[in-house]
């Protein structure tokens, strides 16, 4: 049975299982493939996880050694910015995040959609516990794909998602997480521009 090494905040995991070949880089599980043109119509194709897949282009990535390739022939060009937000190129632990809070609104949605939509967002939001509140606080460390809260901030940070507080008796109020019409139409399949020069990674 095939074993990945994965790259977590506690530290280096192993996780035993088949969930097909594992990055060339660094054995954590390959879900990119590098898309490096090699000729006859042909890429690379080597297994990449999301720490290893240099983005070049709207979801076209390229192994370490093509990549640096790549730069090497194109001195001029800055590190790619994805003007447009899709599925597609969401980070790992941010699609994770909006696939819960999506789920939690179909159970609620009454598929009836304009302007009755909001109420039923904003009432599926979800509590997510140590790394909601991570989140919630601003606090969080490391890359979308590294972590829930890291994946949290990210959508924020877009505003795919956003905070609804709860307050309870007794106690401090607690962030419930919800899609935002646009976190939503995302998931659907469309876009949204990306206003920041930041990189969507």
């Amino acid at each position: 049975m095939p074993c990945y090494n994965i790259h977590t905040r506690q530290g280096l995991m192993s996780l035993h299982g088949d969930l097909g070949e594992p990055c060339a880089d660094c054995g954590d599980v390959g879900s990119l493939l590098c898309d490096y043109p090699v000729g006859g119509g042909k890429t690379c194709d080597r297994k990449l996880c999301e720490a290893h897949g240099n983005l070049v282009g709207d979801d076209i990535h390229y192994c370490r050694s093509h990549y640096r390739e790549w730069c090497d022939n194109n001195p001029s060009k800055k590190t790619y910015q994805h003007t447009q937000i899709r599925a597609i190129n969401l980070p790992g632990m941010a699609l994770t995040v909006m696939m819960f809070l999506k789920r939690e609104f179909s159970r609620r949605d009454p598929g009836v959609r304009c302007q009755q939509v909001d109420p039923f967002l904003c009432s599926s939001a979800l509590p997510l516990g140590r790394d909601g509140r991570e989140a919630a606080e601003g606090s969080v460390e490391g890359a979308p794909h590294e972590s829930l809260s890291a994946g949290l901030q990210w959508c924020l940070n877009y505003r795919l998602i956003e905070i609804h507080w709860k307050q309870q008796r007794g106690a401090a109020a607690l962030p419930r997480f919800a899609l935002t019409r646009a976190g939503l139409s995302v998931l659907e399949g469309g876009h949204i521009e990306v206003e920041s020069e930041s990189e969507v990674r």
